[in-house]
C-alpha cells in the first residue's frame, strides 16, 4: 500500500505524523535567532555646536504671534553646511527649519530663508512653534531642547523664550539665557564668515516638574529696555525693564552689554534633545500601545512613576506602534536559552525516524498517469 504523501520526507526518510519535529525545529532557529540579538538602527540625531538634537521630534507648525511684527528672513548660514551630513550619516530635513516653516504666513517678507529676523530695537517679533495639543518636549535631567540663531563670530543676539505646559492655556515667563557655543560655516558672500550659535534650555529653568511636557514655545528678541532678574545678566526677564539687571552677552560675545545692533535675533531652528530613555507609552517594551501599557503604568511601572505626562503620552500614542530597540527586545538570558536548546534537542532525539523503501514512497502523478518518486 502507497503512503500518503504527508508521511513521506525526503527520498529515504518518514517522519511520523504524531511527531513535533518541525515545531521542535522551528523554536530552534528562534531560539538561535534571538541568541544573536537584533541589529541596532540608526536615528535622525544630529549634533551642532555641542548639542545633540533629533529632528523628528521637532515641532509641528511655527506661526506668527499677532501682531505679526517680524523683520525679514534671512537664508545664510543655514543650509547643507549646516550639518556635516558627511560626518553623521543621516539626512538632515532644513523644512524644518524656522524661516520655511513660516513660509507664506507674513506676506511681503522675504519668506523661504531659513531663519527669521524677530524684530529689532523699536518692536519685539514673537513665534509660536507647537505640537498641536501634543506633548512636544518632556523635561527630563539637563537640557531639553535648544535654540538655535545665525550671527556674526563674537556677536551673540538677544533673545527671549517662554513655553507652555502640556493641558495649560497660559505660558510661563520668558527667559533669557547665554549662548553655549557656536559652530562657524562656509563663507555666504564675499569674506563675510557666518556662524550657528547654540543655547540650551532646561524645562525646569522654567518652574516645570521632572517628567512634565511642554506643547508649545515662544521666542522673542528682546529691546533694549527689557531686564532680567539675576545680577549674571541671564535668567527670567522683565518686560519693559524698571528694575532688574542688564542683559549680558556672554561668554559667546564680549561678555558686556548688547549694542543697538544686537537686538535683531535670526532664530533658526529648535531642537528637541532626545532623554537618554525616550517615552512613547511602550510601558511594556513590546512594540505596541495597548491597554497592557496603561496596567504597567497604573502599577508605577512607567520611566515617572505614576505621573501624568507618562499617561497622557500613552493616551497621545494608544493604538500605534513604535520600533524595538536593542534595549526594549527582549532577549533570554544565555542560561535560559541554553536550556530551551537542551529541551529541544530531546524533543529531537525522541522522533522516530523509520527507513522505509523508496518504493513506498511513491506518488501517482494525476496529469501523466505514471507512477513518480516524491523528492
Amino acid at each position: 500500500m502507497l503512503r500518503s504523501d504527508s508521511h513521506c520526507r525526503h527520498s529515504n526518510f518518514v517522519v511520523p505524523r504524531s511527531c513535533p519535529y518541525f515545531v521542535a525545529r522551528a523554536l530552534l532557529s528562534t531560539v538561535f535567532l534571538s541568541m544573536l540579538g537584533p541589529a541596532a538602527g540608526s536615528g535622525d540625531t544630529f549634533t551642532v555646536a555641542s548639542f545633540t538634537f533629533d529632528d523628528t521630534l521637532g515641532p509641528t507648525t511655527v506661526v506668527p504671534v499677532p501682531p505679526n511684527l517680524i523683520s525679514d528672513f534671512e537664508s545664510f548660514a543655514f543650509n547643507a553646511q549646516f550639518i556635516p551630513l558627511s560626518n553623521q550619516g543621516n539626512d538632515f530635513d532644513i523644512n524644518k527649519s524656522i524661516g520655511i516653516q513660516l513660509l507664506g504666513s507674513i506676506p511681503g517678507k522675504n519668506a523661504g530663508g531659513t531663519s527669521v529676523s524677530l524684530g529689532d530695537t523699536t518692536f519685539q517679533g514673537i513665534i509660536e512653534l507647537n505640537w498641536g495639543g501634543s506633548p512636544g518636549v518632556t523635561n527630563h535631567d539637563g537640557d531639553d531642547f535648544v535654540a538655535y540663531e545665525n550671527g556674526a563670530p563674537g556677536g551673540p543676539e538677544a533673545y527671549m523664550v517662554a513655553v507652555r505646559e502640556t493641558g495649560s492655556q497660559t505660558f510661563s515667563d520668558f527667559r533669557y539665557e547665554f549662548a553655549d557655543d557656536s559652530v562657524r560655516v562656509l563663507p555666504s558672500a564675499g569674506t563675510d564668515i557666518a556662524q550657528v550659535l547654540s543655547t540650551g534650555f532646561d524645562l525646569s529653568s522654567f518652574g516645570l516638574a521632572n517628567g512634565a511636557t511642554i506643547d508649545a514655545i515662544r521666542v522673542a528678541n528682546l529691546v533694549p529696555a527689557d531686564r532680567v532678574d539675576d545680577v549674571s545678566g541671564q535668567g527670567n526677564v522683565i518686560l519693559g525693564g524698571g528694575s532688574g539687571f542688564a542683559p549680558l552677552t556672554g561668554p559667546q560675545g564680549a561678555g558686556g552689554q548688547y549694542n543697538s545692533g544686537g537686538f535683531d535675533a535670526d532664530i533658526t531652528y529648535i531642537g528637541v534633545i532626545p532623554s537618554p530613555t525616550t517615552e512613547t507609552g511602550d510601558f511594556n517594551n513590546d512594540g505596541l500601545l495597548d491597554g497592557a501599557d496603561f496596567l504597567v503604568w497604573q502599577r508605577g511601572g512607567s520611566t515617572n512613576m505614576l505621573s501624568q505626562s507618562d499617561l497622557t503620552v500613552w493616551q497621545t500614542n494608544y493604538g500605534s506602534q513604535v520600533p524595538l530597540t536593542v534595549n526594549s527586545v527582549a532577549v533570554p538570558e544565555p542560561t535560559t536559552s541554553l536550556l530551551l536548546l537542551l529541551s529541544i534537542t530531546t524533543i529531537l532525539s525522541k522522533c522516530q525516524v523509520t527507513k522505509v523503501e523508496k518504493r513506498n514512497c511513491r506518488v501517482r502523478d494525476e496529469d501523466s498517469g505514471n507512477l513518480a518518486d516524491e523528492l
